[in-house]
């Protein structure tokens, strides 16, 4: 007996900053899964993480879902793709061998080349500075625990950006970069942009875990991780502090994107999840 899931790519369209506009429906549909999806700056494209080539690696497809196109052909496990702000690169994380590294890769057509990152330990979950200048990522150098860190792209010594925990970095407009606490601590705080003093953001038992959550001018959308008996996709006002609940969502998601022009919602589900007899001839 084996299981089959099937996780998909779902879109939700939205009517303003708060309202959804109708049901969620399918946009990528996958044999395997497709996680982490992320529009491109321009809005032109979807970047995806997918096992659909037989082992986990970096995709990207039209707006509307067409033409996937494999952008990396790594054996191994590549996944968390971050466009850069021109929509012309991906940043990654990789596995080649004992640790994980960052990986950035011109699309279409680029060869992946790995970025100078902290040696010797796991580099992941890269993002993109908002001039493009800088890779963030979260990685174990140094310490127990992972830290948020920061890469000039065309090379140089990466800086460490927190002390306390750090994970899944974002800049956002406002001056800040927002960041998760580890892989399984949910939670948002932030730190200035050039460096300083961390503080919450949103720490409640039931803020979104490290990659359920995006930043827009003004705010956050997020997937409230503990609401029953759906997860419910929030906004968080950044100046007024104010939740707001927006659709509930079916199944469990797995990374959320916002298009460009902030009239969609990405995020990965889970679509079938079964056991199935398999029969094997000859068997000894």
């Amino acid at each position: 007996m084996r299981g089959i899931s099937n996780d998909n790519v779902w879109q939700l369209a939205l009517k303003d900053r708060t309202h959804a506009q109708g049901k969620a429906s399918m946009l990528i549909a996958a044999q395997g899964y497709a996680y982490h999806p992320q529009f491109s700056p321009d809005g032109t494209k979807i970047a995806f993480e997918s096992n659909r080539s037989g082992y986990p690696g970096i995709w990207v497809c039209n707006r509307d879902g067409s033409d996937p196109v494999q952008i990396t052909s790594m054996p191994g496990m590549a996944g968390t793709p971050r466009w850069s702000p021109d929509s012309r690169f991906l940043a990654f994380d990789f596995r080649p061998k004992e640790h994980s590294e960052i990986y950035v890769v011109e699309v279409p057509g680029g060869a992946p080349r790995q970025i100078t990152t902290v040696p010797g330990a796991n580099n992941v979950v890269p993002s993109w500075s908002l001039n493009g200048q800088w890779v963030y990522f979260a990685s174990k150098g140094g310490g127990r625990d992972f830290q948020v860190w920061k890469v000039p792209i065309r090379g140089g010594r990466a800086v460490q950006m927190t002390k306390k925990g750090g994970f899944a970095p974002l800049e956002a407009d406002d001056g800040f970069l927002y960041f998760t606490k580890s892989f399984d601590i949910p939670g948002i705080w932030k730190v200035p942009s050039p460096g300083g003093t961390e503080t919450a953001v949103l720490n409640t038992s039931d803020a979104p875990h490290w990659p359920d959550w995006a930043v827009v001018p003004g705010g956050m959308y997020f997937i409230n991780s503990r609401s029953s008996p759906k997860p419910i996709l929030e906004f968080f006002d950044f100046a007024t502090g104010r939740r707001t609940s927006i659709s509930a969502l079916d199944g469990e998601p797995q990374g959320l994107a916002v298009s460009p022009d902030r009239k969609s919602i990405l995020y990965s589900q889970s679509s079938q999840d079964s056991q199935v007899i398999v029969v094997v001839k000859n068997f000894r």
